[in-house]
């Protein structure tokens, strides 16, 4: 459950083996809460397979801890015992979005990736190094990824380090802060997810239209326009150069995020970049100028050298994460 979209799913689970049935998509802002679409996947469950849903697990953008969850970016909390009740199921989890695609990457092949090999092999290569997932869509989230050798697996711990500060340290960054607070009054810092979002992507285009001469167009127009600008931003990525010049700055910050996460982690398992904005824009992204700006650190580049970086392209993998999640025992 995201900002934007929540997708839900009928899956069976077995001996480490998940098989998505059937999936379901509602925009969250339609949403008064989730029961109403949860009762949906489990009525489909009884009527067309006869069979009763056995485990819940849910993924929400936003700090699980608590009783009650709140949503970062959307107006919904959820109860986890009143909606346990609610639908009648003898398991329900509740688990940060991030944490389901860490579960998810386990499930995915080669094919399921747009891979940015490390520029060194590391000799002698230690298995089951730890892996880090940073994924950019409405919001921004993070989280670290522990193998498990009881369970044979990947298992995600939590973070909301995209809430935490932007370090700004080229003139173009701090100048591009200094429009975000100047844009916002009473924003005291700017995070991560500020600018890397689909509000972050809003942000830097109108920080380029505002402070860089680039030329006005029909694109641009309707931009400027549009209430919801993050959408058309990307769509119009290869037909106007202030929208190309924005991504173009966005995947720099990401870069750069991406780079710190891997730090702070010792990711040497790999980077796993998640989230609709990259997914959807696979062709303009430069891999080998990406991982410039990821290798880019005065005191060990050596060590980013070697970390595979990779873009998750299966849309489903949240989906595959929840259901092994809703799988595992309380």
């Amino acid at each position: 459950m995201g900002g934007t979209h929540t997708n839900l799913a009928l899956a069976w689970v077995w001996d480490g083996h998940v098989s998505l049935l059937t999936s379901f998509h509602f925009q969250t802002e339609a949403l008064k809460d989730l029961y109403a679409p949860l009762q949906i996947v489990v009525t489909y469950a009884k009527k067309r397979y006869g069979v009763s849903v056995e485990g819940v697990s849910l993924g929400l953008a936003g700090p699980v801890y608590g009783k009650i969850v709140q949503l970062t970016n959307a107006p919904l909390h959820i109860d986890p015992s009143s909606l346990k009740k609610r639908i009648g199921v003898p398991r329900l989890h509740l688990l940060n979005d991030l944490d389901l695609i860490g579960y998810g990457v386990n499930f995915l092949d080669r094919s399921d990736f747009l891979e940015m090999p490390p520029r060194k092999v590391r000799k002698p290569r230690r298995s089951h190094s730890t892996r880090a997932i940073v994924g950019a869509g409405t919001g921004l989230g993070k989280s670290i990824l522990i193998y498990d050798k009881g369970m044979g697996l990947y298992v995600p711990h939590r973070s909301e380090g995209g809430h935490s500060d932007f370090p700004a340290t080229l003139s173009w960054e701090r100048g591009l802060i200094d429009f975000v607070q100047d844009l916002e009054k009473g924003r005291r810092a700017i995070s991560y997810e500020d600018l890397l979002s689909g509000r972050g992507l809003e942000r830097i285009y109108r920080f380029l239209r505002r402070k860089r001469s680039l030329p006005k167009t029909h694109f641009t127009r309707q931009i400027d326009e549009a209430e919801e600008k993050a959408p058309l931003i990307s769509q119009y990525v290869d037909r106007d150069k202030t929208c190309r010049e924005a991504f173009r700055l966005f995947l720099e910050l990401y870069a750069k995020c991406a780079r710190n996460f891997a730090l702070d982690t010792l990711a040497l398992g790999g980077v796993y970049l998640a989230g609709g904005i990259l997914a959807k824009n696979l062709s303009y992204i430069d891999k080998e100028v990406f991982r410039q700006h990821f290798e880019e650190n005065d005191r060990h580049p050596e060590i980013l050298q070697v970390i595979p970086i990779q873009v998750i392209t299966n849309y489903d993998v949240s989906l595959l994460g929840a259901a092994f999640a809703a799988s595992l025992e309380e």
